[in-house]
């Protein structure tokens, strides 16, 4: 009887700690608990700029679509930026092996060579040349007549920050 006494008081000192451990963790499981909550609210933010960023991908690659040119973004130290779906077409590079790369780096079949004098001149704000014909060959190995235009990509405070090529494709050469 007096094991089973001692043994109750014991159990009853223990709930008395568990008790008071619960108590203590009460505060931490609510501060848990709110930010958990706003970890949610982020992630939905997040989610939904996400979303709104892919669809303003889709209708920009659908714009430069339109434009019917392989389109290129270089930056100012002429690394890729943007690889149009055409210029994946043109050429046969996918923009996740082109992009971060030097333009002036890339084996295409167009000669990249040509591009330096136009975009260095973009780049540091003089006029360029309207148009430029070059030969090329297309990923299909055909010879290829382009037109060619650099134009400078400003910047929010109108700073010239990169350069946009755009590559025409004017006919199939014999």
């Amino acid at each position: 009887n007096e094991e089973i006494k001692s043994t109750i008081e014991e159990l009853e000192t223990t709930n008395e700690e568990l008790q008071s451990t619960t108590e203590a963790l009460e505060p931490l499981h609510a501060a848990i608990s709110s930010t958990n909550e706003e970890l949610q609210a982020i992630n939905d933010e997040l989610r939904d700029r996400t979303t709104e960023v892919n669809q303003v991908n889709a209708y920009i690659e659908s714009v430069l679509e339109t434009l019917d040119a392989s389109v290129i973004v270089v930056d100012r130290a002429m690394q890729v930026r943007v690889w149009s779906g055409l210029s994946f077409e043109m050429w046969g590079v996918r923009a996740d092996e082109v992009e971060g790369q030097n333009i002036l780096g890339l084996d295409l079949g167009f000669p990249v060579d040509r591009l330096g004098p136009l975009i260095r001149a973009c780049l540091a704000g003089e006029p360029t040349e309207d148009h430029v014909r070059v030969e090329a060959r297309s990923r299909r190995g055909s010879r290829i007549a382009c037109r060619v235009r650099v134009a400078p990509l400003r910047g929010p405070e109108r700073s010239v920050e990169g350069a946009i090529i755009l590559i025409y494709q004017e006919e199939t050469l014999a």
